[in-house]
């Protein structure tokens, strides 16, 4: 069991939990000569890991097979296994479609190392996806580049933390694959891409074997993603990244998740974080169509659950009603409520467009995409005939 003592703040943001869907969001708390144990956690001063925990040969080799889990048998009991057939047959039973398992990950890396190609990779990207499908090969051209240039990207980087704490380099194809989520969403904000990695140099990717984080009694908790304001770093847990993450058709994608905690305004007041939970940009028009159709269905979750809100509910461990195709952790606050809606957006969107109409089009103007209709770019013309055109401050 390892510790670590605090004596002054300890900057703790937003985290999903890995089993049960729902977020945490805290703020900073002193902590005085708090000693938290870690067990099998990953690392809570990356900055200490990377200073000489990262084996040479891990450079010199690179290592393309170790950051799913669904490569390994009986992970939860022995990651150290391999996968078996059964296992891989169970995990796609259980999974279905969203099981990107064994040689299936192998042949994808294989081809993508060989040729730089990323197509056997779409299944993360539903509209590089539809850009192949669609034959629009100067528009994938442009894509790929855009992925490239966040990924090599002056103040990005990109690591991976083993079950033993140990830290490496992230494999070129995940990087690549992380990249390629934000930049099927942002392609056309890559301004917002550019300006939220440099918001904190260096931008930290951190994808993590088994991503747990302490909580304040002194205990372990898994979760899905968390992104540490004060630090940069954004840290996802290697099921939710592999299982969730692209066209999984369950409304959630953990990466886009939390770059979009990173990439909305904020403020800092006192050393403390305050998202006001809106896009950077909007004109005050469109600020207060967001904030009104925020209003009505958080409105519209309480009546559904007798009137009580989402934190006395999760605190009460009752079961939460939900507005179709939103989930419930939408209504935690004003940062998770536009970070979930995100993620129905970039889904399919189908399901956001029914339960918000007025949500949908705020984002489809936001990112000039329509994500409803197959993914497709919005023109200028889309937007000049838009009811109402989104305004930039």
């Amino acid at each position: 069991m390892v510790g670590i003592t605090a004596t002054a703040p300890i900057p703790v943001s937003f985290g999903r939990t890995g089993k049960k869907p729902g977020w945490k969001a805290k703020i900073l708390i002193p902590l005085a000569a708090l000693s938290i144990p870690l067990g099998s956690c990953g690392v809570m001063n990356i900055n200490q890991a990377l200073n000489g925990s990262i084996p040479a040969d891990r450079f010199e080799t690179g290592v393309e097979s170790y950051t799913s889990p669904l490569t390994r048998e009986g992970y939860k009991d022995n990651p150290q296994r391999s996968l078996g057939e059964a296992t891989e047959k169970n995990l796609r039973k259980k999974y279905g479609e969203r099981a990107f398992v064994g040689q299936e990950v192998d042949a994808a890396r294989a081809e993508f190392n060989r040729t730089g190609n990323l197509d056997l990779f779409n299944r993360f990207f539903p509209y590089r996806s539809a850009l192949t499908a669609r034959g629009e090969m100067e528009k994938l051209r442009l894509h790929d580049e855009r992925i490239r240039e966040v990924v090599n990207s002056p103040h990005s980087e990109f690591w991976f933390v083993d079950l033993n704490s140990r830290v490496y380099p992230m494999d070129n194809s995940t990087r690549h694959i992380l990249a390629g989520l934000i930049v099927d969403l942002m392609h056309n904000r890559m301004e917002l891409v550019h300006e939220t990695l440099e918001k904190q140099t260096p931008f930290r990717f951190i994808l993590f074997e088994d991503l747990k984080r302490p909580n304040l009694l002194g205990g372990i908790r898994d979760i899905g993603g968390y992104w540490a304001p004060k630090s940069g770093d954004i840290e996802i847990d290697s099921r939710s990244f592999w299982i969730d993450s692209g066209i999984s058709g369950n409304g959630e994608d953990t990466p886009v998740h939390e770059f979009v905690h990173a990439a909305e305004s904020r403020h800092l007041i006192l050393g403390i974080h305050l998202a006001d939970g809106m896009l950077p940009g909007l004109s005050a028009e469109d600020r207060r169509a967001f904030t009104r159709e925020r209003g009505r269905l958080l409105r519209e979750f309480r009546a559904l659950n007798d009137g009580i809100g989402y934190n006395i509910l999760e605190s009460q461990g009752k079961k939460m009603e939900a507005i179709p195709g939103i989930r419930p952790y939408a209504f935690k606050n004003r940062a998770e409520f536009l970070a979930v809606t995100h993620e129905v957006f970039f889904d399919g969107g189908e399901k956001l467009k029914e339960a918000s109409p007025v949500l949908y089009d705020i984002y489809s103007r936001y990112y000039r995409l329509d994500t409803a209709n197959g993914y497709r770019d919005l023109t200028d013309e889309d937007l000049r005939t838009a009811q109402q055109p989104v305004r930039f401050a």
